[in-house]
Formats: C-alpha cells, sequence, structure tokens
C-alpha cells in the first residue's frame, strides 16, 4: 500500500506487516484535538479543576503577599501545606487527562479488512495490537462535524466488571471520515460467516 503522510511511519510500518494476506477495505486516525476534549469531558474536569485551584491560589496569594523568606512562610502555613498538598497533586494530575487523551489518539492507528478490525496504539516504544472481530460489534453510533470530520462508537456488547455487567465501547475520535469507516465495518459485517449463515 503507498505510504500515506498522515500516518506515523512505524504505524505505517505494523500496519502492513499485520494485514498481510488481507484486503484492506479502510485505514484511518482521528484527531487528537478532539480526543483530548473527549477526556476532558468524561470527568468532571473543569468543575475539579475550579475547585482545585482554590487552594493553589490561597497558598500562592498568603506566599507572595508575605514578607517573610521562604522557610518562614513554610513554618508558619505548615498545616495549610500539609491539608492541601494531595489536593494541589490532584490538580496536577487532573491537568494530564487531555494531555493522555490527545497523545493516545494521535499514536492510534485503526484499520478495516475483509477479515476484521484492528488497533494498532504505538506509545512508549511499544505497539499494542487490538483485533475486533465483526460478531463482536452490536451497533455503531456515528456524530458528525459541520466539516464532515465526525467521531463513532462502537458497542461491542456487555463485560462483566467487578461483578456486574458494564457495555463495552471503542471509540474513534475525530475521524476525517467517519462514513467511509462505518461503510467499511458495514460491508464487513455484511461479509462475516455469521451474516452469511443469518441470511
Amino acid at each position: 500500500m503507498a505510504v500515506r503522510p498522515d500516518i506515523p511511519p512505524d504505524l505505517q510500518l505494523a500496519l502492513d506487516q499485520e494485514t498481510t494476506g488481507e484486503r484492506r477495505l479502510w485505514a484511518g486516525m482521528g484527531d487528537p484535538r478532539q480526543g483530548a476534549w473527549a477526556k476532558a469531558a468524561a470527568f468532571p474536569f473543569f468543575f475539579v479543576l475550579l475547585v482545585l485551584s482554590i487552594p493553589l491560589a490561597t497558598i500562592a496569594q498568603s506566599y507572595f503577599t508575605s514578607n517573610t523568606s521562604s522557610a518562614d512562610f513554610v513554618r508558619s502555613h505548615a498545616a495549610d501545606l500539609v491539608t492541601k498538598t494531595p489536593l494541589m497533586l490532584v490538580f496536577f494530575l487532573f491537568l494530564l487527562v487531555p494531555i493522555w487523551g490527545f497523545w493516545s489518539v494521535r499514536r492510534s492507528l485503526y484499520a478495516v479488512t475483509n477479515r476484521r478490525i484492528i488497533k494498532i496504539d504505538g506509545r512508549l516504544g511499544r505497539l499494542k495490537v487490538k483485533t475486533i472481530w465483526p460478531n463482536d460489534i452490536r451497533h455503531l453510533e456515528r456524530t458528525e462535524r459541520a466539516n464532515g470530520t465526525g467521531t463513532v462508537k462502537m458497542s461491542l456488547g456487555m463485560k462483566v466488571v467487578d461483578g456486574g455487567a458494564l457495555e463495552s465501547f471503542e471509540t474513534l475520535y475525530g475521524l476525517a471520515d467517519p462514513r467511509g469507516f462505518e461503510r467499511a465495518v458495514r460491508e464487513l459485517k455484511e461479509r462475516s460467516p455469521a451474516s452469511a449463515a443469518a441470511q
């Protein structure tokens, strides 16, 4: 397959090796910016940042308005620092949520072949390949923007977590061609052995 400039070379090579002997129906990557916003929206991100910024702002104000040295400030505000430092750590951890979302989408490549859906993650010097078989897909949900980009959510059925059943999803954020991906998945499902048997 021709090299595509929108796919990093290491992910392109991994995809070529992984799909040897299969016919590729679609391949592409999502928009990291939409991945970052999606991860932030999955948590009460901005509310938590607002709440956790209060103790940080209080300590910063006290420090910059005091006329004491740093050592004296730490001694006089030791109780505040002990109680508020964990909150500040949580504050900085929440700042990493959209960064993680951005990086995870930026290094994830999806492809649809005549046999399966493949997700290749290339992070921290490692490649992780996930296969989604056509019979595992329960339904698709596509959300599009005015510019034609969009997000596709695939329902993969129920899985047991801590004794309870939760619906499993795989979401592709900010695809340049969400309709093309959906068409390829529907073609894959129609040609799967289970679909052929049902017909």
